[in-house]
């Protein structure tokens, strides 16, 4: 005995309707968090900039830069900037490389960190443009 195929029923139009209006809700929430974690980023990276611009003067702020450089690196893609993670994550190495350096290195590495801070600069101020569109104005 053979058994049928079942025709499954496409989806009435009031459901679509309403998957649809979730897909909606779902991005409008979605660029909501984005536009919210592009206003926290830009002070997060100040502090970064700060915290390891001093770290020589002051070694308590070796660690809230790495910190720092740790949650952005880890939260920064999530929220669509990509290469900003990344370079956080580098200047997060470069940190712990810099706590457990000797004096001989560290000038080297400070350089290294310098040019690292500046093109995250870059990079973020390049990730806010793009996605100025999709953030909306503010």
């Amino acid at each position: 005995m053979r058994q049928r195929s079942r025709k499954v029923a496409p989806e009435s139009p009031p459901e679509i309707a309403r998957s649809e209006e979730r897909t909606r809700n779902a991005l409008a929430r979605i660029r909501e968090l984005k536009a919210g974690y592009a206003k926290k980023i830009v002070p997060m990276f100040y502090e970064l900039f700060s915290a390891a611009s001093s770290e020589a003067e002051q070694p308590n702020d070796l660690d809230l830069a790495t910190r720092l450089a740790h949650q952005i690196s880890g939260t920064a893609g999530t929220y669509g900037f990509s290469n900003t993670g990344q370079i956080a994550g580098e200047i997060e190495d470069l940190l712990s490389t810099l706590a457990r350096a000797d004096d001989r290195i560290r000038p080297i590495l400070r350089r290294a960190l310098e040019a690292h801070l500046d093109r995250a600069a870059r990079v973020l101020i390049e990730e806010l443009g793009s996605m100025r569109s999709e953030l909306g104005p503010d």
